[in-house]
Protein backbone atom coordinates (compact mmCIF):
# COMPACT_ATOMS: atom_id res chain seq x y z
CA UNK A 1 0.00 0.00 0.00
CA UNK A 2 2.15 2.83 -1.38
CA UNK A 3 -0.68 5.89 -1.05
CA UNK A 4 -0.60 6.85 2.67
CA UNK A 5 -4.10 7.01 2.35
CA UNK A 6 -4.39 3.26 1.96
CA UNK A 7 -2.68 3.24 4.90
CA UNK A 8 -4.83 5.76 7.20
CA UNK A 9 -8.26 3.79 5.74
CA UNK A 10 -6.53 0.34 6.67
CA UNK A 11 -5.95 1.71 10.55
CA UNK A 12 -9.83 2.58 10.80
CA UNK A 13 -11.22 -0.18 9.53
CA UNK A 14 -9.54 -2.12 12.44
CA UNK A 15 -11.96 0.03 14.82
CA UNK A 16 -15.08 -0.91 15.40
CA UNK A 17 -17.59 1.70 14.96
CA UNK A 18 -20.49 1.10 15.62
CA UNK A 19 -23.31 4.50 16.19
CA UNK A 20 -22.71 5.71 19.57
CA UNK A 21 -19.65 3.96 20.13
CA UNK A 22 -17.49 5.81 17.66
CA UNK A 23 -14.50 7.21 20.32
CA UNK A 24 -11.62 5.08 19.41
CA UNK A 25 -12.02 6.21 15.92
CA UNK A 26 -12.04 10.22 16.72
CA UNK A 27 -9.60 9.28 18.77
CA UNK A 28 -7.31 8.14 16.11
CA UNK A 29 -8.52 11.01 13.95
CA UNK A 30 -7.48 13.32 16.42
CA UNK A 31 -3.86 11.98 16.85
CA UNK A 32 -3.45 11.83 13.37
CA UNK A 33 -4.67 15.56 12.92
CA UNK A 34 -3.95 17.68 15.46
CA UNK A 35 -0.43 18.78 14.01
CA UNK A 36 -1.55 18.95 11.01
CA UNK A 37 -4.94 22.36 11.93
CA UNK A 38 -4.97 25.20 13.42
CA UNK A 39 -7.30 23.54 15.82
CA UNK A 40 -8.92 20.66 16.71
CA UNK A 41 -11.85 19.72 19.76
CA UNK A 42 -14.59 18.04 20.14
CA UNK A 43 -17.88 19.83 20.40
CA UNK A 44 -20.76 18.65 23.36
CA UNK A 45 -22.55 16.17 21.18
CA UNK A 46 -18.92 14.04 20.25
CA UNK A 47 -18.55 15.33 17.19
CA UNK A 48 -14.77 16.12 16.33
CA UNK A 49 -13.85 19.40 14.26
CA UNK A 50 -10.82 20.55 13.01
CA UNK A 51 -10.41 23.98 11.97
CA UNK A 52 -7.49 25.26 9.48
CA UNK A 53 -7.47 28.73 9.45
CA UNK A 54 -7.28 31.03 5.80
CA UNK A 55 -5.27 33.83 5.74
CA UNK A 56 -8.13 36.03 4.99
CA UNK A 57 -11.74 37.09 6.43
CA UNK A 58 -15.15 36.97 4.69
CA UNK A 59 -14.08 34.78 1.64
CA UNK A 60 -15.55 31.97 0.76
CA UNK A 61 -14.81 28.95 3.12
CA UNK A 62 -15.65 25.01 3.35
CA UNK A 63 -16.08 22.34 5.96
CA UNK A 64 -15.95 18.99 4.48
CA UNK A 65 -17.99 16.21 6.73
CA UNK A 66 -18.56 12.36 7.28
CA UNK A 67 -19.59 10.27 9.61
CA UNK A 68 -17.57 7.77 11.73
CA UNK A 69 -20.16 5.33 12.52
CA UNK A 70 -21.28 2.65 10.48
CA UNK A 71 -24.86 -0.02 10.93
CA UNK A 72 -24.72 -2.41 13.56
CA UNK A 73 -25.91 -4.17 17.45
CA UNK A 74 -26.37 -2.63 20.53
CA UNK A 75 -26.43 -5.03 23.50
CA UNK A 76 -29.43 -3.87 25.68
CA UNK A 77 -30.23 -7.53 27.66
CA UNK A 78 -29.35 -10.31 29.08
CA UNK A 79 -31.53 -13.05 30.60
CA UNK A 80 -30.49 -16.49 31.50
CA UNK A 81 -27.54 -16.21 28.25
CA UNK A 82 -30.29 -14.89 26.08
CA UNK A 83 -28.36 -11.64 24.72
CA UNK A 84 -31.00 -8.84 23.21
CA UNK A 85 -29.53 -7.22 20.22
CA UNK A 86 -30.91 -3.82 19.48
CA UNK A 87 -30.71 -2.47 15.36
CA UNK A 88 -28.42 0.25 14.92
CA UNK A 89 -28.95 1.82 11.56
CA UNK A 90 -30.25 -0.68 8.58
CA UNK A 91 -28.87 -3.63 7.98
CA UNK A 92 -29.15 -6.39 5.44
CA UNK A 93 -32.36 -8.62 6.53
CA UNK A 94 -29.27 -11.69 6.24
CA UNK A 95 -27.99 -10.41 9.24
CA UNK A 96 -31.08 -11.52 11.51
CA UNK A 97 -30.82 -15.19 9.93
CA UNK A 98 -30.46 -17.97 12.07
CA UNK A 99 -26.39 -18.46 12.71
CA UNK A 100 -25.24 -15.34 11.30
CA UNK A 101 -22.00 -14.33 12.98
CA UNK A 102 -21.47 -11.64 14.88
CA UNK A 103 -19.09 -10.26 17.11
CA UNK A 104 -19.36 -8.55 21.17
CA UNK A 105 -16.35 -5.64 21.66
CA UNK A 106 -16.09 -5.74 25.55
CA UNK A 107 -14.62 -3.25 27.58
CA UNK A 108 -11.49 -4.65 26.58
CA UNK A 109 -12.02 -3.92 23.09
CA UNK A 110 -11.95 -8.04 22.64
CA UNK A 111 -14.27 -9.67 19.93
CA UNK A 112 -16.30 -12.12 21.58
CA UNK A 113 -17.84 -14.41 19.07
CA UNK A 114 -21.93 -15.01 19.14
CA UNK A 115 -24.31 -16.56 16.49
CA UNK A 116 -28.00 -15.11 16.10
CA UNK A 117 -30.32 -17.44 17.26
CA UNK A 118 -33.84 -16.29 17.15
CA UNK A 119 -35.60 -13.49 14.84
CA UNK A 120 -39.12 -12.31 16.10
CA UNK A 121 -41.70 -12.89 13.06
CA UNK A 122 -42.89 -10.12 10.84
CA UNK A 123 -45.75 -8.60 12.25
CA UNK A 124 -47.26 -5.73 10.63
CA UNK A 125 -47.24 -4.03 6.45
CA UNK A 126 -44.67 -1.93 7.13
CA UNK A 127 -42.36 -4.02 8.17
CA UNK A 128 -43.27 -6.54 5.90
CA UNK A 129 -42.13 -4.18 2.77
CA UNK A 130 -38.45 -3.48 4.57
CA UNK A 131 -37.86 -6.79 4.44
CA UNK A 132 -38.72 -7.05 1.21
CA UNK A 133 -36.52 -3.88 0.23
CA UNK A 134 -33.74 -6.31 1.47
CA UNK A 135 -33.21 -4.65 4.92
CA UNK A 136 -33.65 -6.08 8.64
CA UNK A 137 -37.18 -4.91 9.78
CA UNK A 138 -36.43 -6.30 13.50
CA UNK A 139 -35.45 -3.87 16.05
CA UNK A 140 -34.05 -6.23 18.05
CA UNK A 141 -33.05 -10.00 17.19
CA UNK A 142 -31.81 -12.58 19.81
CA UNK A 143 -28.35 -14.73 20.24
CA UNK A 144 -27.22 -16.95 23.30
CA UNK A 145 -24.06 -16.74 24.40
CA UNK A 146 -21.99 -18.58 27.59
CA UNK A 147 -19.94 -15.78 28.76
CA UNK A 148 -19.79 -14.51 32.41
CA UNK A 149 -18.90 -11.06 31.58
CA UNK A 150 -20.82 -7.80 31.67
CA UNK A 151 -21.52 -6.94 28.15
CA UNK A 152 -24.77 -5.26 28.20
CA UNK A 153 -24.38 -1.86 26.38
CA UNK A 154 -21.54 -2.73 24.44
CA UNK A 155 -21.31 -2.80 20.57
CA UNK A 156 -22.21 -5.67 18.22
CA UNK A 157 -20.27 -5.91 14.34
CA UNK A 158 -20.31 -8.17 11.96
CA UNK A 159 -17.96 -10.86 11.68
CA UNK A 160 -16.10 -9.73 8.65
CA UNK A 161 -12.70 -9.03 7.47
CA UNK A 162 -12.08 -5.07 8.52
CA UNK A 163 -9.67 -4.62 5.31
CA UNK A 164 -8.48 -6.24 2.46
CA UNK A 165 -7.39 -5.23 -1.38
CA UNK A 166 -8.29 -7.04 -4.13
CA UNK A 167 -5.20 -5.83 -6.72
CA UNK A 168 -6.70 -7.45 -9.58
CA UNK A 169 -9.86 -5.14 -9.56
CA UNK A 170 -8.25 -2.70 -7.85
CA UNK A 171 -11.00 -2.60 -4.99
CA UNK A 172 -10.83 -2.10 -1.52
CA UNK A 173 -13.23 -4.33 0.47
CA UNK A 174 -13.87 -3.56 4.39
CA UNK A 175 -16.30 -4.31 7.06
CA UNK A 176 -17.18 -0.18 6.76
CA UNK A 177 -16.74 1.68 4.26
CA UNK A 178 -19.09 3.85 5.25
CA UNK A 179 -18.36 5.94 5.94
CA UNK A 180 -14.38 5.48 6.71
CA UNK A 181 -13.16 6.24 2.95
CA UNK A 182 -15.09 9.80 3.88
CA UNK A 183 -13.16 10.08 7.19
CA UNK A 184 -10.02 8.96 5.29
CA UNK A 185 -10.19 11.65 2.66
CA UNK A 186 -10.76 14.45 4.55
CA UNK A 187 -8.08 13.54 6.99
CA UNK A 188 -5.37 12.81 4.74
CA UNK A 189 -6.36 16.16 2.74
CA UNK A 190 -6.14 18.24 5.42
CA UNK A 191 -2.32 17.16 6.12
CA UNK A 192 -1.55 17.28 2.50
CA UNK A 193 -2.70 20.87 2.46
CA UNK A 194 -1.24 21.85 6.11
CA UNK A 195 1.42 23.55 4.80
CA UNK A 196 -0.27 25.59 2.18
CA UNK A 197 -1.38 29.21 2.45
CA UNK A 198 -5.19 29.17 1.41
CA UNK A 199 -7.45 32.30 1.71
CA UNK A 200 -10.70 31.10 3.30
CA UNK A 201 -11.16 28.31 6.32
CA UNK A 202 -11.21 25.02 5.79
CA UNK A 203 -13.10 22.69 8.55
CA UNK A 204 -12.96 18.96 8.36
CA UNK A 205 -15.91 17.55 10.61
CA UNK A 206 -16.36 14.20 11.92
CA UNK A 207 -19.79 13.25 13.08
CA UNK A 208 -21.34 10.44 15.26
CA UNK A 209 -24.50 8.34 14.73
CA UNK A 210 -25.05 9.31 11.56
CA UNK A 211 -26.92 5.73 10.71
CA UNK A 212 -29.34 5.86 13.45
CA UNK A 213 -31.06 9.61 12.37
CA UNK A 214 -28.09 12.22 10.99
CA UNK A 215 -27.69 12.59 14.68
CA UNK A 216 -24.11 14.45 15.11
CA UNK A 217 -24.60 15.98 12.04
CA UNK A 218 -28.59 17.65 12.75
CA UNK A 219 -26.83 18.42 16.90
CA UNK A 220 -24.05 20.22 15.35
CA UNK A 221 -25.84 22.50 13.01
CA UNK A 222 -28.76 23.19 15.05
CA UNK A 223 -26.13 24.79 17.67
CA UNK A 224 -24.33 26.96 14.73
CA UNK A 225 -20.50 26.53 15.96
CA UNK A 226 -20.12 26.12 12.22
CA UNK A 227 -20.18 29.48 10.63
CA UNK A 228 -23.65 30.01 8.58
CA UNK A 229 -21.95 31.20 5.82
CA UNK A 230 -19.59 28.22 5.39
CA UNK A 231 -20.33 26.00 2.49
CA UNK A 232 -20.45 22.10 3.77
CA UNK A 233 -19.58 19.37 1.84
CA UNK A 234 -20.79 15.96 2.68
CA UNK A 235 -17.77 13.17 1.80
CA UNK A 236 -19.80 9.72 1.65
CA UNK A 237 -20.34 6.43 0.13
CA UNK A 238 -23.36 5.81 -2.01
CA UNK A 239 -25.16 2.87 -2.99
CA UNK A 240 -24.05 2.08 -6.90
CA UNK A 241 -26.90 2.62 -8.81
CA UNK A 242 -27.44 2.68 -12.68
CA UNK A 243 -26.10 5.45 -14.42
CA UNK A 244 -23.32 5.38 -11.80
CA UNK A 245 -19.93 3.42 -12.44
CA UNK A 246 -17.47 2.02 -10.27
CA UNK A 247 -14.13 3.08 -10.90
CA UNK A 248 -15.84 5.89 -13.03
CA UNK A 249 -14.53 8.57 -10.63
CA UNK A 250 -15.67 10.44 -6.80
CA UNK A 251 -19.11 11.62 -7.77
CA UNK A 252 -20.35 14.96 -7.32
CA UNK A 253 -23.20 14.34 -5.73
CA UNK A 254 -25.99 16.86 -6.39
CA UNK A 255 -29.06 15.51 -3.85
CA UNK A 256 -29.74 12.54 -1.65
CA UNK A 257 -32.72 10.79 -0.58
CA UNK A 258 -34.14 13.95 1.64
CA UNK A 259 -33.17 17.02 -0.79
CA UNK A 260 -31.36 18.28 -3.57
CA UNK A 261 -28.17 20.17 -2.78
CA UNK A 262 -27.63 24.12 -3.93
CA UNK A 263 -25.86 25.01 -6.64
CA UNK A 264 -24.39 27.86 -5.27
CA UNK A 265 -21.69 25.45 -3.39
CA UNK A 266 -21.24 22.53 -5.89
CA UNK A 267 -20.14 25.78 -8.51
CA UNK A 268 -16.62 25.07 -6.09
CA UNK A 269 -16.60 21.21 -6.55
CA UNK A 270 -17.48 21.77 -10.85
CA UNK A 271 -14.59 24.64 -11.03
CA UNK A 272 -12.33 22.37 -9.05
CA UNK A 273 -13.08 19.24 -11.21
CA UNK A 274 -12.39 20.74 -14.29
CA UNK A 275 -9.18 22.35 -13.27
CA UNK A 276 -8.18 18.19 -12.78
CA UNK A 277 -9.56 16.79 -15.67
CA UNK A 278 -6.83 17.03 -18.05
CA UNK A 279 -4.81 15.08 -15.39
CA UNK A 280 -5.40 11.22 -16.60
CA UNK A 281 -5.50 10.09 -13.28
CA UNK A 282 -8.73 12.09 -12.59
CA UNK A 283 -12.39 11.89 -13.89
CA UNK A 284 -15.51 12.23 -11.82
CA UNK A 285 -19.83 11.51 -12.02
CA UNK A 286 -22.57 13.40 -11.44
CA UNK A 287 -25.46 12.14 -10.15
CA UNK A 288 -28.17 12.65 -7.51
CA UNK A 289 -27.69 9.39 -5.48
CA UNK A 290 -30.84 8.65 -3.82
CA UNK A 291 -30.65 5.34 -1.87
CA UNK A 292 -29.96 7.12 1.35
CA UNK A 293 -29.77 10.47 3.50
CA UNK A 294 -26.61 12.28 3.69
CA UNK A 295 -25.21 15.12 6.68
CA UNK A 296 -25.65 17.48 3.61
CA UNK A 297 -29.22 17.71 3.91
CA UNK A 298 -29.18 17.71 7.82
CA UNK A 299 -27.14 21.35 7.85
CA UNK A 300 -29.79 22.71 4.58
CA UNK A 301 -32.44 21.85 7.18
CA UNK A 302 -30.40 24.52 9.07
CA UNK A 303 -29.72 27.17 6.42
CA UNK A 304 -26.57 25.93 5.30
CA UNK A 305 -25.45 26.20 1.61
CA UNK A 306 -24.36 22.11 0.90
CA UNK A 307 -23.05 19.66 -1.06
CA UNK A 308 -21.47 16.78 -1.68
CA UNK A 309 -19.08 14.06 -3.28
CA UNK A 310 -19.76 10.18 -2.71
CA UNK A 311 -17.71 7.13 -3.33
CA UNK A 312 -19.86 4.44 -5.63
CA UNK A 313 -20.45 1.48 -2.76
CA UNK A 314 -21.03 -2.23 -3.54
CA UNK A 315 -22.52 -4.32 -1.05
CA UNK A 316 -24.20 -1.21 0.55
CA UNK A 317 -24.09 -1.65 4.67
CA UNK A 318 -22.90 -5.13 4.18
CA UNK A 319 -25.96 -6.26 1.76
CA UNK A 320 -24.16 -8.76 -0.37
CA UNK A 321 -25.56 -11.68 -2.22
CA UNK A 322 -28.00 -13.63 0.12
CA UNK A 323 -25.59 -13.16 2.90
CA UNK A 324 -23.70 -9.87 4.91
CA UNK A 325 -20.91 -9.31 3.12
CA UNK A 326 -17.88 -6.86 3.11
CA UNK A 327 -18.94 -3.07 1.26
CA UNK A 328 -16.17 -2.22 -1.39
CA UNK A 329 -14.95 0.80 -3.37
CA UNK A 330 -12.45 1.55 -5.62
CA UNK A 331 -9.32 2.80 -5.11
CA UNK A 332 -9.30 5.10 -7.87
CA UNK A 333 -12.73 6.27 -6.99
CA UNK A 334 -11.20 7.13 -3.44
CA UNK A 335 -8.10 8.75 -4.90
CA UNK A 336 -9.70 11.05 -7.30
CA UNK A 337 -12.20 12.13 -4.38
CA UNK A 338 -8.81 12.48 -2.47
CA UNK A 339 -7.54 15.40 -5.38
CA UNK A 340 -10.90 17.25 -6.29
CA UNK A 341 -10.96 17.50 -1.96
CA UNK A 342 -7.32 19.19 -1.99
CA UNK A 343 -8.21 21.10 -5.35
CA UNK A 344 -11.43 22.67 -3.33
CA UNK A 345 -9.91 23.55 -0.92
CA UNK A 346 -7.27 25.56 -2.63
CA UNK A 347 -10.47 27.38 -4.31
CA UNK A 348 -11.49 28.93 -0.88
CA UNK A 349 -11.49 32.69 -1.08
CA UNK A 350 -12.33 32.53 -4.75
CA UNK A 351 -15.57 33.78 -5.79
CA UNK A 352 -17.71 32.20 -9.11
CA UNK A 353 -20.73 32.69 -11.09
CA UNK A 354 -23.60 30.12 -10.03
CA UNK A 355 -24.95 28.16 -12.82
CA UNK A 356 -28.32 30.44 -12.62
CA UNK A 357 -25.99 33.49 -12.89
CA UNK A 358 -23.83 31.82 -15.73
CA UNK A 359 -27.52 30.96 -17.62
CA UNK A 360 -29.00 34.39 -17.31
CA UNK A 361 -26.31 35.81 -19.09
CA UNK A 362 -26.04 33.31 -21.49
CA UNK A 363 -29.81 33.72 -22.31
CA UNK A 364 -29.60 38.09 -22.22
CA UNK A 365 -26.34 37.24 -24.59
CA UNK A 366 -27.89 34.69 -26.86
CA UNK A 367 -28.05 36.06 -30.82
CA UNK A 368 -30.72 33.44 -31.16
CA UNK A 369 -33.05 34.21 -28.61
CA UNK A 370 -33.26 37.68 -29.77
CA UNK A 371 -34.37 35.87 -32.92
CA UNK A 372 -37.60 34.51 -31.47
CA UNK A 373 -38.48 38.24 -31.51
CA UNK A 374 -38.82 38.28 -35.50
CA UNK A 375 -42.13 37.49 -37.14
CA UNK A 376 -41.76 33.99 -38.94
Amino acid sequence: MKKPILHILSDLAKIPNTSFYEKEISDYIFKNLKDFVDKIYYDEFGNLIAHKKGTKNNVPSFAFVSHMDHPGFEVVGNDNDKLELKTLGGVSKYAGQKNNKLLIINSDNERIPITVSYKPKITNKIQDAREKEGWLANDVIFSNINHDQNIINHQVIFDLEDFFIDEKNNLIHMRSADDLAGCSSILQALKNISDQNIDGDVFGIFTRAEEVGLLGAIALAESGVIPIETNIISVETSSIIPGVNLGGGVIIRTGDRISTFDDSAEKYLINAANKLVNNNEFKYQRKLMGAGGCEASAFKAFGYKVTGLAYPLGNWHNRGDKKVEEEYISIFDLNTGLSLIEEVAKLSGMEFPSFTEKMKSNFINSSEIKRLKNKW
